[in-house]
């Protein structure tokens, strides 16, 4: 029987049934719904009609061995506060819900009212939420290039994963008490400090800082920030890649390349590189200064096959053909090369050649020399060699003839 405070009509009543949580009015001890609004209806998927007069156990909403304890727990405090539970729809789905129940008596018989509050969605979304998070916890931790957080206002470094204690030489505890200006060396400082107010207004950023590890090293560092919020504040998750030896083989070969250029400019040999496969040819000032090389590089094969002695060129291609197909790595000949004011010079050429994996030739860079003047002195020597063999055969002659005729 249901109590008279839950007449139709009466205020109570009205709020029974108005309410978006889920109430119901139950009689103890067997635990028959004497009345559920609709919200309960909504909740476990029976009708008003099929859950009056029931028990939850009948219908299967709550197990017997789970409804025991929460019946002798109302028996004996009369009362039931935010108790955890589990319900489950007419469609088989569990629904986790926090019930709150008061027991009442009514002309000798008890009942309960109850507040059964629906946490399923609340639930899945705690759920999707740590799942989310243990998600970014494994990749944080996994991610092999140091990543850090650090507040935007205060500079702390609030999180660092294992490769950014393991880059910086901090364990996790000494990074997280110290801010992003102790990681900076003395003369990066002011520049940071410049950039500070750049950064807050960034929502990303990559940039190149030199930082300072814990034994002083100073390493240089490749930054990509992304700025987020983390309860109700903004801070910065940086990603951190040590980039100290890939700068300084940079700088060594920028070093090499200029002592290169240095000594090409200034050599008064001829200093080439072809690419084989796409042929092309490069050469230094020497060969635009002396042989009259043209100044757009695209034409200098075409130039340097046509500045070859007509009749040098024939064993000149057959020389490097031989050389380029064979599996050796040096190739020379001597040939003559037309100046820019139209003479030949008598050159010696020498080249290494590069090849790939399968043995084919992929580049060959060498140097031309000029031996004019040596094979000019050797001529000279050789007509004044013969010059005085053939004055000694005529004062030879001469005498062997008189002492003939005498």
């Amino acid at each position: 029987m249901l109590p008279s405070i839950f007449a139709p009509g009466t205020l109570f009543a009205r709020i029974f049934h108005a309410s978006p949580v889920a109430m119901t009015v139950n009689a103890l001890p067997d635990g028959a719904y004497l009345d559920v609004n609709d919200s309960f209806v909504r909740l476990v998927g029976y009708s008003r009609a099929e859950l009056i007069g029931r028990r939850a156990i009948d219908l299967g909403i709550i197990t017997p061995d789970k409804r025991q304890p929460v019946v002798q727990n109302l028996i004996n405090k009369r009362q039931l506060a935010n108790s955890p539970q589990e319900l489950r729809h007419r469609s088989g789905a569990v629904r986790r819900v926090i019930v709150s129940a008061q027991v009442e008596e009514y002309e000798g018989e008890l009942f309960t009212a109850a507040i059964i509050q629906d946490l399923t969605d609340y639930h899945h979304t705690q759920d999707a939420l740590r799942t989310s998070e243990a998600r970014f916890r494994l990749f944080f931790e996994s991610v092999p290039l140091g990543v850090w957080v650090f507040d935007l206002e205060t500079l702390a470094i609030l999180d660092a994963n294992p490769a950014a204690c393991e880059t910086y030489g901090y364990t996790l505890d000494e990074l997280r008490a110290m801010t992003i200006r102790d990681i900076c060396p003395p003369a990066e400082r002011e520049a940071f400090e410049a950039f500070l107010p750049e950064l807050r207004h960034l929502p990303s950023h990559n940039s190149v800082w030199r930082h300072c590890k814990k034994d002083g090293t100073i390493i240089d560092v490749a930054v990509s920030g992304y700025t987020l919020e983390l309860n109700g504040r903004p801070v910065r998750l940086a990603v951190l890649r040590d980039i100290t030896q890939q700068l300084a083989a940079e700088r060594a070969l920028i070093a090499s390349e200029q002592r290169l250029q240095i000594i090409t400019e200034l050599s008064t040999d001829g200093i080439w590189d072809c690419d084989v496969i796409n042929r092309t040819v490069q050469l230094n000032e020497t060969f635009r200064l002396i042989y009259g090389a043209p100044e757009e590089p695209g034409n200098a094969l075409e130039w340097w096959i046509s500045s070859i002695h007509p009749d040098d060129r024939p064993p000149v291609f057959a020389s490097i053909q031989e050389a380029l197909a064979g599996r050796g790595n040096y190739w020379s000949t001597e040939f003559r090369m037309r100046r820019a004011g139209g003479s030949y010079a008598t050159v010696i050429i020498r080249g290494h050649i590069i090849r790939n994996d399968a043995g084919e030739a992929v580049r060959l860079t060498g140097a031309l020399v000029d031996i004019s003047r040596q094979v000019e002195i050797a001529e000279a020597s050789t007509r004044a060699a013969l010059e005085e063999r053939q004055r000694l055969a005529r004062d030879l002659h001469d005498s062997v003839t008189q002492s003939l005729y005498s």
